[in-house]
């Protein structure tokens, strides 16, 4: 399996405060988990600069983000029906912040990302003990501030993404993400960081716990794959690491097939066109 536009991080940008990079686990899990989800989240994103929407397309929003967060769930002719009110509730507040944030601007444009975060397991089995558990937290970042919204955390949003890694609230863990933030080139090197809360007092680590149920909930329903652990990521097809991460890769990519830095794609129109009505009310 080819990897060709991911690069494997040579060295972490910090020395490490609690983990050890020589760690064959930690090694082993960069290796044989991230590489393969980012290389989904790549194909993903198909090297698209930036979605873009009109200030009016609320809706067209809305269900992209459900779908970042939650993955695409059918059953009801009316797509955005198909989430509940709990799953609706924490995506409209990101919708707020993002119009909040663009209401001077003539359009809505954002960039998506993830970073892969590894949180070593302490379980007394010898065959998980030391294992890192993986996790992938959806970050979008709007093209004009460069702001960064947390998706897992929707109430937080950091005035860029080095804000975002000396600031976020994850539990001890190793971050690894996309040099830049971002997809759109021919080949993306991966770097590498710990947590903040690894330099923190534990009673500031504990507190991140909190922040991950938003993320952890999305795994409960028809998710992308990189929203599963890392142990569930091993028994699935490998196809969904070589043709993206998403279940809906194929409607995504059908509208990210302009790739330049001045044109922008939207999936949501792909998904219009298969789905009818889906914008039919929330």
């Amino acid at each position: 399996m080819s990897h060709d536009n991911i690069l494997l991080p040579t060295s972490p940008e910090t020395t490490f405060d609690v983990h050890d990079w020589r760690d064959g686990k930690l090694q082993d899990w960069i290796k044989n988990t991230v590489m393969k989800v980012q290389q989904g989240h790549y194909n993903d994103n198909d090297t698209t600069e930036a979605f873009s929407f009109e200030l009016h397309e609320e809706r067209e929003i809305m269900l992209k983000l459900l779908i970042m967060c939650y993955g695409i769930k059918t059953g009801h002719a009316n797509f955005l029906q198909n989430y509940s009110k709990k799953e609706k509730e924490p995506v409209r507040a990101m919708l707020e912040k993002i119009k909040k944030e663009c209401r001077k601007l003539d359009k809505i444009e954002f960039n998506i990302f993830y970073v892969s975060v590894g949180i070593k397991e302490k379980a007394t089995s010898s065959e998980t003990k030391g294992e890192f558990g993986n996790l992938e937290i959806p970050l979008l970042q709007l093209s004009k501030s460069k702001k960064v919204l947390d998706l897992s955390d929707p109430g937080t949003i950091y005035q860029s993404f080095q804000r975002y890694l000396e600031n976020n609230k994850l539990e001890r863990s190793v971050i690894v993400y996309p040099e830049k933030a971002t997809y759109a080139q021919q080949q993306v090197q991966l770097k590498v960081c710990e947590s903040p809360s690894c330099t923190l007092t534990s009673d500031i680590a504990n507190v991140a716990n909190v922040v991950l149920k938003f993320a952890s909930v999305a795994a409960m329903f028809w998710t992308p794959g990189c929203l599963l652990a890392g142990r569930a990521l091993a028994t699935m097809s490998t196809r969904i690491f070589t043709q993206g991460s998403f279940w809906a890769v194929a409607l995504l990519r059908a509208s990210a097939a302009v790739n330049s830095a001045t044109k922008y794609a939207r999936a949501i129109t792909t998904i219009t066109s298969l789905f009818g009505s889906a914008f039919a009310g929330m």
